[in-house]
């Protein structure tokens, strides 16, 4: 059963998305819970799990529809939606139900924040970060912090861990981003 706010169309305004999103949280959001009473909670529920159904995509249909995808869907929703005087970091958001920016923070701008990590980590070791995050928080509560520790232990020289922390306080997107 999928369950989703009656607001979900102002957020992710093509429906044929909403499916693989939701049944994407059967693994994060579910089986690796976030701990919904910390900090991040937002980012770690629907950023992770919208960027893995992104990897899903490129998975079945290569390297440019995630391109594409990153483009033409996220950074395209989050620069039409969001008003540059409205714009929320990540870190501030409370609810992905208190407003488009909110929103839009967590499933636009969050997946390409978690692409950069991912360019900046590598494949192989992007890969094996989140396939062991799975393995070790399988049925236990995930909190943003955890995802730190991740990124650090996978990343290269506390580089990537920096620039996340960064893009998770940042307003706007950044033109630097590569995709």
């Amino acid at each position: 059963m999928l369950l989703f706010t009656s607001r979900l169309p102002d957020y992710i305004p093509d429906p044929g998305l909403w499916a693989p999103h939701e049944v994407g949280h059967q693994w994060f959001g579910n089986v690796v819970s976030p701990d919904e009473n910390a900090r991040g909670r937002w980012f770690v529920e629907e950023s992770i799990n919208e960027y893995l159904r992104a990897m899903y995509v490129e998975h079945t249909y290569g390297a440019d529809s995630l391109k594409r995808l990153l483009r033409e869907l996220y950074l395209r929703n989050y620069t039409e939606i969001v008003k540059k005087e409205k714009d929320v970091p990540i870190m501030e958001v409370v609810s992905v139900n208190n407003s488009v920016e909110e929103a839009q923070a967590i499933y636009a701008k969050g997946p390409l924040v978690l692409h950069q990590v991912r360019r900046c980590m590598g494949d192989d070791n992007w890969n094996s970060c989140i396939k062991r995050i799975y393995r070790d928080f399988q049925k236990q509560l995930f909190t943003l912090e955890d995802f730190k520790r991740y990124i650090a232990r996978f990343g290269k020289d506390g580089k990537c861990l920096g620039r996340f922390n960064e893009l998770l306080i940042a307003r706007g997107i950044d033109q630097d981003f590569v995709y």
